[in-house]
């Protein structure tokens, strides 16, 4: 399966509601059930968040992360959803993949 990387930036803190944060966490429950959810929070030092999905296509990851209840009730409202390039020990940290050395 492939790797994408949701970044969701821009909050709209006033939104917030219990109801609205339980559905959220019920999203990530169900996506991390599913075998989905691989990583996800909000970052320390911002207002933004991400969250680590694997699924079969592009497509597949996009109707995921965009269900979420914070993108869907615009408490984030800027969203975007991009396929990852792992780089690991098994293919050398990426250094003899084209795709990769060619943008150097």
């Amino acid at each position: 399966m492939k790797k994408y990387i949701g970044s969701l930036k821009e909050k709209t803190p006033n939104l917030l509601t219990e109801e609205l944060l339980t559905a959220h966490v019920s999203h990530l429950q169900y996506l991390e059930q599913t075998g989905v959810l691989l990583l996800c929070g909000p970052l320390k030092d911002s207002d933004q968040a991400f969250q680590l999905l694997q699924a079969e296509s592009l497509l597949e990851a996009q109707l995921l992360f965009f269900s979420d209840p914070f993108i869907q009730n615009g408490y984030y409202r800027n969203c975007t959803i991009h396929e990852l390039i792992e780089a690991n020990p098994s293919n050398h940290f990426l250094l003899s993949d084209s795709t990769v050395t060619n943008h150097l």
